[in-house]
């Protein structure tokens, strides 16, 4: 995952390798990632760009699991970031 804080709203790109499968698996990769990161998204407080990448593990976990993942990625992002403003 790349991030970058932003003054605007937050931009999300989601991208899946071919190792994941045929076109099919990844296009559903990508919309279990899309899917989660749309219903874990007010757990942002910061506006920020992002890549989101799916591996191959994402056809075989439960959605639940996957949401739980991003809850915490972006909780440690939000972490990350109050930090940084610290600093200044």
């Amino acid at each position: 995952m790349l991030w970058v804080k932003q003054a605007h709203a937050s931009r999300v790109g989601f991208a899946v390798s071919r190792r994941v499968g045929g076109s099919v698996e990844r296009n559903r990769a990508r919309r279990l990632l899309r899917e989660a990161y749309r219903r874990e998204q007010m757990c942002l407080r910061v506006p920020l760009d992002m890549m989101l990448i799916g591996r191959p593990s994402l056809l075989t976990r439960p959605f639940s699991d996957l949401r739980q993942e991003m809850r915490e990625i972006l909780d440690v992002l939000n972490r990350r970031l109050a930090r940084l403003t610290e600093v200044k």
